[in-house]
């Protein structure tokens, strides 16, 4: 009986564990993601300007973009912006995972 027992309750604590390292593996995707993204949009938005390509792709990932530098970036201005999305996890926490990357770009760079 207890080895019956002792089978269900490691069974139990093996699965969590397991959703657990899904839920890591997935928030690393998420952030690989989000990084990706962020890249990009600095590269379009050092080498055309403006940021409506950039929030355009952005949008069409899910992800959030928020200009963090006051007005209009000009030619060889350095530009800051944050990309944030948010996570379901499955284990790890009951509300959503808010991840956010903030990065910088100097326009013109790649012109």
């Amino acid at each position: 009986m207890a080895n019956k027992m002792s089978l269900i309750l490691s069974f139990i604590f093996i699965s969590l564990a397991i959703a657990l390292a899904g839920d890591i593996i997935g928030v690393q995707l998420a952030y690989i993601e989000l990084d990706d993204v962020s890249m990009s949009c600095g590269y379009i938005i050092s080498k055309e300007g403006n940021i409506e390509k950039a929030i355009a792709l952005a949008e069409t990932k899910n992800m959030e973009f928020t200009a963090t530098s006051v007005g209009a970036p000009m030619f060889g201005e350095t530009f800051y912006f944050t990309l944030s999305r948010k996570y379901k996890t499955m284990v790890m926490s009951q509300d959503e995972l808010n991840l956010v990357v903030n990065r910088s770009t100097v326009v013109g760079y790649y012109y």
